[in-house]
């Protein structure tokens, strides 16, 4: 996993604790974003658009895969449900 990935895949594990806490992992909307940003965690298979990939700059709702929820459950597994510093706003993708 690079760590754009890594970055991605923290935030959604910062969404899925912060709004979507005892929700299904593949169920949770846990992202928000352009195709561009996501590119890392969809074309790897962790994460996918909910309606489809939206046009250029037009920012969609992604969920996690089984892939990827498997990856954020193993992260909440080891640090619980308060992970600490380093999965806030700052771990959020710049666009």
């Amino acid at each position: 996993m690079n760590k754009a990935q890594k970055s991605l895949l923290r935030n959604a594990l910062y969404r899925y604790l912060r709004f979507h806490k005892g929700e299904e992992l593949t169920r949770a909307w846990t992202g928000l974003g352009t195709a561009a940003v996501y590119r890392p965690v969809t074309d790897a298979g962790y994460m996918e658009f909910i309606h489809g990939t939206p046009e250029p700059r037009i920012d969609g709702w992604l969920r996690l895969t089984p892939k990827g929820a498997e990856i954020v459950q193993a992260w909440i597994d080891a640090e619980g449900d308060n992970p600490g510093p380093g999965i806030g706003f700052e771990m959020w993708p710049m666009r």
